[in-house]
């Protein structure tokens, strides 16, 4: 008899650890993500978020890399916190360089004077622009783009070598040049 009961008390033993993996996990109304759905079945929309200027392909200049992001509501009753707002060119945040309105933020992306590259230009080359920007429910969007910075229409270009040869030729237009004024006294 007592070998029966230690089967029943080993058998009942192995169902009660067994069980929880028999049970499907499902999660909790509470434990869902806000923008996966809410109780009444309708999903948030997220903000959106777009690189206005400069578009797709053209270059920064080196002096003046200045950018313009466009964002707009998702819900009509979930305004944007433009408070949000966060503007990282490769890593390093920009944001307190960007005025921001309703629709629209603009700003510099060089870096910030005081910062640890403070005094020397954006770099030439392609640079990882991240934006950021949320609804005052907390619902983000995320912008990745990559931006060109290339050297300013306006800097100024070192002077050219002056050769040899044309050493030569600008004396001898000089000369040929105070020769015709004497014959034509």
């Amino acid at each position: 008899m007592r070998n029966t009961m230690t089967r029943v008390r080993g058998g009942a033993t192995a169902l009660v650890m067994l069980l929880p993996t028999l049970v499907q996990a499902v999660p909790l109304v509470a434990q869902s993500q806000a923008n996966d759905t809410i109780p009444g079945g309708a999903s948030y929309q997220s903000p959106q978020l777009a690189l206005a200027s400069p578009v797709r392909g053209e270059e920064l200049p080196q002096d003046k890399p200045s950018i313009v992001l466009r964002y707009a509501r998702g819900e009509p009753d979930d305004p944007l916190d433009l408070t949000s707002l966060v503007v990282l060119v490769d890593g390093e945040d920009r944001s307190a360089q960007f005025h921001a309105d309703s629709t629209e933020a603009w700003g510099s992306i060089d870096p910030l004077a005081s910062g640890a590259s403070a005094g020397q230009a954006l770099a030439l080359g392609v640079h990882q622009l991240t934006a950021r920007i949320c609804s005052s429910r907390s619902i983000c969007t995320d912008l990745r783009e990559t931006v060109t910075i290339e050297p300013s229409v306006l800097s100024v270009s070192p002077p050219k070598p002056v050769s040899r040869t044309s050493r030569v030729l600008t004396a001898l237009a000089l000369i040929l040049a105070l020769i015709q004024r004497l014959f034509t006294f």
